[in-house]
């Protein structure tokens, strides 16, 4: 699994904030990050390689944020969640405001024996509702403190 950042694009007449630190575990790639005025755009399936043909689990830890895949278009509120494959297309997700996010990134291969057609809905909402919110507070403060890869820029 590469270290690799899907490419960020600013978002018009919004500040922009980029903090992020990534940390590559065999088998996962774990990312915290606060995010603002950009739209981050992932590649499609065709347009990665080989070894970056992965599922995302987006969390949306504080903030709102608008996923979009195709014609399916996702807002996410604090504690929300996607899954999300490549697919044909892509996918996007825009941060206009501040956004703590933690994302996750698995090979396809690993799970692609146990769900089965993931194309078939490449983008999915969990609402927060849906699941506690703890583990993913813990798994956030891991990340900051182990801070082996980090990346950060701010614009103003």
């Amino acid at each position: 699994m590469p270290g690799k950042i899907e490419p960020l694009e600013p978002l018009p007449n919004c500040l922009i904030r980029v903090d992020i630190t990534k940390h590559l575990l065999p088998g996962l790639g774990v990312m915290s990050s606060t995010l603002a005025g950009i739209r981050q755009a992932a590649r499609s399936r065709a347009g990665a390689s080989g070894s970056e043909d992965d599922l995302l689990l987006a969390i949306n830890l504080s903030g709102r944020s608008i996923a979009q895949q195709d014609d399916t278009e996702l807002k996410l509120e604090n504690g929300d969640a996607i899954l999300a494959t490549r697919g044909p297309e892509g996918f996007s997700i825009v941060r206009p405001m501040p956004v703590g996010f933690m994302g996750l990134r698995v090979p396809r291969d690993t799970l692609a024996p146990l769900v089965g057609r993931l194309d078939d809905a490449p983008l999915q909402l969990i609402p927060q509702r849906h699941r506690s919110p703890q583990p993913a507070r813990r798994l956030r403060r891991w990340a900051l403190h182990r801070r082996t890869t980090a990346v950060a820029f701010d614009y103003g």
